[in-house]
């Protein structure tokens, strides 16, 4: 609101997903993707970042900002910086946030017997069909059955105080997001260390450090795949077939599991729905949940030592040395 032409997209509010921002629009290179700048530390990514640890935030989005950080800035160029102490203001502060989520918008999807209508009328299916496959009762809303209420928590505690001849900020920030989807098929698990600190060794010498370090672990569900969607199997699985079976299967299907066949169960031993209408790549909902789930972890370490040098009034020298660690690991799970 602050910045005018500057777009941020929220494209999935699955928990650990990151926006999409957009400060000079689109271009023609290979990425619309602007430098984040932290501490004087270039970086792809500030998802890592706990905004309470933030002080100030800049936009550069004209030509000139190219001749400062090159080629890069082509895109535009969000500076950040994030806080330190100050001298006479030792303090200790915690903040809590909890929020809950629900799913905003439900699409008005067609009841059973509005289903079984449209079938028919369509001549996908006779009437003696459905009614030997349907119990004429269920009506599963499978949006009920895929979501629930998520929630997410988080907590930070800053250290912060400092002297005439320096200062120091130390933050811990812990997050934890359960998403929307039943059970812990969509999590989103970060902690956080901020340290930042400043020592005047002369009065024309001047030394110090930003450290930002992330650890995260994230669990997420396949939501933007044709042929392998939870979201795509809640809009397309029919209200006719229910969401369990109870512990025992219909007699259609004894037959095959008599004959070796397994048939898949939730962690109560009920046997998920099989439908009898709907043909496709998709299945249960809370099957596609378990065949699209994909985890990963990983850390980041970012920061800066940097020295600042006022050989006469009113002309300081800043020399910085920055760096950054990561690493990663991912794995994902597929039904045969």
């Amino acid at each position: 609101g602050n910045t005018s032409g500057v777009q941020i997209i929220q494209s999935s509010a699955a928990p650990g997903s990151s926006p999409t921002v957009r400060v000079r629009g689109y271009s023609s290179n290979s990425s619309s993707e602007p430098l984040y700048v932290v501490d004087g530390v270039r970086l792809s990514d500030i998802s890592g970042i706990d905004p309470a640890t933030i002080a100030s935030m800049e936009i550069l989005k004209d030509a000139a900002s190219a001749a400062i950080y090159g080629a890069e800035a082509g895109n535009g160029v969000v500076l950040i910086t994030t806080k330190k102490g100050k001298a006479g203001q030792g303090k200790i502060s915690y903040d809590f946030q909890w929020t809950d989520e629900s799913l905003a918008r439900i699409p008005k999807m067609l009841s059973a017997q509005e289903y079984k209508q449209y079938m028919m009328e369509g001549n996908l299916f006779t009437e003696d069909y459905i009614n030997a496959n349907w119990d004429g009762t269920t009506n599963t809303k499978w949006t009920d059955v895929a979501f629930t209420h998520g929630h997410m928590q988080k907590h930070n505690f800053s250290f912060t105080g400092g002297n005439d001849r320096g200062n120091y900020y130390l933050a811990l920030s812990y997050l934890n997001n359960n998403g929307i989807v039943k059970g812990d098929a969509d999590t989103y698990k970060r902690l956080t260390a901020t340290i930042n600190g400043e020592y005047k060794i002369k009065d024309w010498l001047k030394v110090g450090t930003t450290n930002q370090v992330e650890k995260y672990n994230v669990r997420q569900v396949s939501s933007n795949n044709e042929y392998g969607s939870l979201l795509t199997a809640v809009l397309m699985m029919d209200p006719l077939t229910p969401d369990t079976y109870g512990k025992t299967l219909p007699e259609i299907y004894q037959t095959y599991q008599a004959a070796g066949k397994t048939f898949l169960q939730d962690g109560a031993g009920n046997y998920y729905g099989i439908s009898q209408f709907y043909n496709g790549e998709q299945y249960h909902p809370m099957v596609m949940r378990d065949n699209g789930l994909s985890k990963s972890s990983g850390y980041n370490v970012t920061g800066s030592i940097y020295g600042d040098f006022t050989l006469i009034p009113n002309l300081t020298i800043t020399s910085r040395f920055g760096y950054r660690l990561a690493g990663s690991r991912s794995s994902s799970t597929s039904l045969p």
